[in-house]
């Protein structure tokens, strides 16, 4: 599988935007992109906006699903305003654009005066209330852990867009069979010492 993105023409997107959002989009220009995602800035009623575009849908509905049940002043989640189809085999996400600066965009300096915050916020995270949330390991859209158990999920090496196993990994890629062995070992001893149940 194929994790390079051909990245698509803002002009494309603008066109699209205008067809299906709003008529007066402008300033459409790529922002970047991850291994699934590429992600656009443009403005509509003199509002800005990010616009997204995922071969995954469920990406996008676990977006949504952050936004109406966890944002918070304290946790903020940029506004879901849309998600829909872009072409046959890709999927479209509009949030509200959020004021700010990508971390790899700051100097030391800055980076610096913001971690404070930076770890503010990961203590608001680390206290969201998951009690009505069952499962461990990556979540579906619905909030819920896709696995019985911690250890479980660490053993899977898997997300919902493909799965390897350890083995494979360590027999396809660059990883050193000895040292992936030893290590791999080493993780199972532990294991036991993770929760081995959802509550």
């Amino acid at each position: 599988m194929s994790l390079v993105l051909s990245v698509i023409d803002p002009a494309v997107v603008c066109q699209f935007l205008q067809e299906h959002f709003h008529k007066e989009v402008a300033s459409v220009a790529f922002i970047g992109a991850g291994w699934f995602s590429q992600a656009f800035s443009f403005t509509a009623g003199r509002q800005g906006f990010i616009f997204r575009v995922n071969a995954y849908e469920e990406d996008f509905q676990k977006d949504a699903f952050a936004y109406h049940h966890f944002s918070s002043p304290a946790l903020p989640i940029p506004r879901v305003i849309r998600i829909g189809q872009f072409d046959d085999s890709r999927y479209y996400m509009i949030t509200e654009r959020c004021a700010g600066r990508n971390l790899n965009q700051m100097d030391k300096a800055a980076v610096r005066q913001i971690v404070p915050r930076l770890f503010e916020t990961l203590d608001a995270l680390h206290n969201v209330d998951i009690s009505g949330y069952s499962g461990w390991g990556l979540a579906d859209a619905a909030g819920n852990g896709r696995f019985e158990s911690w250890p479980a999920y660490l053993l899977s090496l898997y997300d919902q867009k493909f799965a390897f196993s350890w083995t494979e990994l360590a027999a396809r890629t660059f990883l050193e069979r000895d040292v992936y062995a030893a290590l791999y070992e080493e993780m199972k001893r532990l294991l036991p010492y993770s929760r081995r149940t959802s509550t």
